[in-house]
C-alpha cells in the first residue's frame, strides 16, 4: 500500500513588495499593486518501501532554469533523489515572475528565495504527514467551460478572438475534469488532485491572484470536504470560454464548473497495487532555421526604429508588431507598438551578444504509471491535440498530460500549428528567449519518445 503525504505553504508576496506580475506583456513590467487571494504551493509525498516521489505545485506562471536550481538546492537534503521531485506550475497570470520572460515580468531574487523558503515548508509538512492510503480516481465530464483559441479565420489568419462569421475553422477542447482522491485506510479522504486544461488567463489587472485554479480548488474543497491540488493539463492552445479578463468573470466561470460536480462524485474501484512505475527522462527539442546575424541586425534595427518614432515608423515594421499581437494593424496604442518592439529588439540583442546561438535546447519529461493511469508531466505549453494524440496511442490507460512543469520551455505547437502560424507557434518563441521556433516534427518526436520511455523494460518499477 502506498503512503501519501500532503503538505501546503503560502508563497504570496506583500503588497508593497515592487515585484512585477508575469504572464501579460501589456502589462509592460508594472509593479504589482495589491493582493486579490493567495498564492500556494502544495506539496504530495508518495512513498513506497523502496523509495519516495515528491510533486509540488506552485500557484506560479512557471519556474525558470534560476528557479529550479534554487529549488533544487534547498530540497536535497530531504532523501528524495533530484529524478523524483517534479515541479509543476498552475500558470496563473498574475503571480510573481519566476521565469525569464522577455517583456512579462521581471525576476526578483527576493521573492526567488522566498518560494525557494516556502518550498521548503511545505515539502517538510507532507513528510511529517504522512498515512496510508488507497488511490481512487473519477473522471466528471463538464462541456461549455472552455474553447480552442486558435481560430483560423477565413483570410487564413490565426487569431484568438474573431466574430462567428470570419471564423473558418477551429481545433478541439477537452471537457474531462479528473479526479483522484487519497483515502485512508479507515475510509476517511485525505487530499485529492482535480486535472483540467484551461489557461489561467481571465484576470488581466496589476494584482496578485492565483486565478480559477485557486478558486476552483478552494470551491472544490469546501464542497467535498478535504483539501484538493489543481494540476494543469494541456492547455496551450486552450482557453475559458468566458473571457473578459475580469474577476468577476473568473468567479462565473467557476460557478459553472461547480454547477457541473456532482453533489456526490462517483468514484472507480480503489488502486490496491502495491508498485508503480515512474521514469524521468530529457529529449531533445530542435529549432528550425536559426537567424543570421545579419537578419537579427536588421530585426533589432527595425524594432528600435517602432520604439523611437512610434506610428511614424515604417508601416511594414507597425504590422510586424500587429502580428506578433494578433491584433489588426491600426488598432493598437502608439505606447504598446512601441512596448512590443522594445521587447523585440530586446530578443535579437540578447542573440546577438551569445557567441554561439545554440540549435537545440531540451525538455523535462517524467512519466507516472500506476492502475489504470498514465501521468505524462511535460515541461512545456502543450496543446491539447497531443493529449488526445497520445490517449489514442495508449489505450488501456486514462492519459493525463500534466504540462507546465520545471524548468518550462515554451510552447509545443503540432505540426498543422506550425503550418498555419499564429501567437503560439510562429512568435511566442521570442518571449522565452529562443532564436526560432520549434522545427516542425517536433510534437510527433516527443510523443514517440513518451511511447518508447513507457515500455515495460525502461520504466522502473516501484514496490511498495
Amino acid at each position: 500500500m502506498f503512503r501519501v503525504g500532503y503538505g501546503f505553504a503560502d508563497i504570496t508576496p506583500s503588497a508593497h513588495d515592487n515585484f512585477t506580475l508575469s504572464g501579460f506583456i501589456a502589462r509592460r513590467n508594472r509593479a504589482l499593486r495589491g493582493i486579490d487571494d493567495p498564492l500556494m504551493v502544495y506539496a504530495l509525498v508518495i512513498e513506497t518501501l523502496q523509495q519516495k516521489l515528491a510533486l509540488l505545485v506552485y500557484d506560479l506562471l512557471a519556474l525558470g532554469d534560476e528557479s529550479v536550481q534554487l529549488i533544487d538546492k534547498e530540497l536535497n537534503d530531504f532523501g528524495i533523489p533530484g529524478d523524483n521531485r517534479i515541479y509543476h506550475c498552475t500558470h496563473t497570470h498574475s503571480a510573481p515572475a519566476t521565469i525569464t520572460l522577455h517583456g512579462s515580468g521581471i525576476v526578483d531574487r527576493r521573492y526567488l528565495e522566498h518560494v525557494t523558503q516556502q518550498s521548503r515548508k511545505a515539502l517538510n509538512a507532507a513528510l511529517n504527514n504522512m498515512q496510508e492510503v488507497i488511490i481512487r480516481h473519477s473522471v466528471v465530464y463538464i462541456p461549455g467551460c472552455n474553447v480552442n483559441r486558435r481560430i483560423l479565420r477565413r483570410d487564413g489568419r490565426v487569431v484568438m478572438t474573431a466574430s462567428e462569421n470570419e471564423v473558418a475553422a477551429r481545433g478541439p477542447d477537452y471537457n474531462d475534469f479528473n479526479l483522484f482522491m487519497f483515502e485512508t485506510t479507515q475510509g476517511i479522504p485525505f487530499a485529492g488532485i482535480i486535472h483540467w486544461a484551461c489557461h489561467p488567463n481571465t484576470v488581466w489587472s496589476l494584482k496578485v491572484s492565483a486565478e480559477f485554479p485557486g478558486e476552483l480548488r478552494r470551491r472544490m474543497s469546501e464542497k467535498y470536504g478535504f483539501p484538493f491540488i489543481y494540476l494543469q493539463g494541456a492547455c496551450g492552445n486552450i482557453n475559458s470560454l468566458n473571457t473578459g479578463q475580469t474577476r468577476e468573470k473568473m468567479i462565473q466561470n467557476v460557478d459553472k464548473i461547480m454547477q457541473g460536480m456532482p453533489e456526490v462524485i462517483s468514484w472507480g474501484d480503489p488502486f490496491y497495487e502495491t508498485s508503480f512505475r515512474y521514469k524521468r527522462y530529457f529529449h531533445n527539442l530542435c529549432y528550425e532555421m536559426i537567424p543570421s546575424i545579419d537578419e537579427l541586425k536588421v530585426t533589432c534595427e527595425k524594432m528600435k526604429q517602432v520604439e523611437r518614432e512610434g506610428l511614424e515608423a515604417d508601416p511594414a515594421s507597425l504590422a510586424e508588431v500587429a502580428t506578433v499581437l494578433g491584433i489588426p494593424n491600426g488598432k493598437i496604442l502608439e505606447s504598446k507598438y512601441r512596448y512590443v518592439a522594445h521587447v523585440i529588439s530586446q530578443w535579437a540583442d540578447t542573440l546577438l551578444e551569445q557567441k554561439k546561438i545554440p540549435e537545440k535546447t531540451d525538455i523535462c519529461v517524467s512519466l507516472l504509471d500506476f492502475g489504470s493511469i498514465f501521468l505524462c508531466f511535460i515541461a512545456g505549453e502543450v496543446f491539447i491535440e497531443t493529449q488526445l494524440r497520445l490517449q489514442n496511442m495508449i489505450i488501456d490507460k486514462k492519459v493525463i498530460i500534466a504540462g507546465y512543469c520545471s524548468p518550462l520551455k515554451g510552447y509545443i505547437p503540432t505540426d498543422e500549428a506550425l503550418e498555419i502560424g499564429g501567437y503560439e507557434s510562429a512568435y511566442a518563441y521570442r518571449f522565452y528567449g529562443h532564436p526560432a521556433p520549434f522545427a516542425k516534427g517536433t510534437e510527433g518526436s516527443l510523443i514517440k519518445s513518451i511511447i518508447k520511455e513507457s515500455s515495460e523494460e525502461r520504466l522502473k518499477t516501484v514496490t511498495g
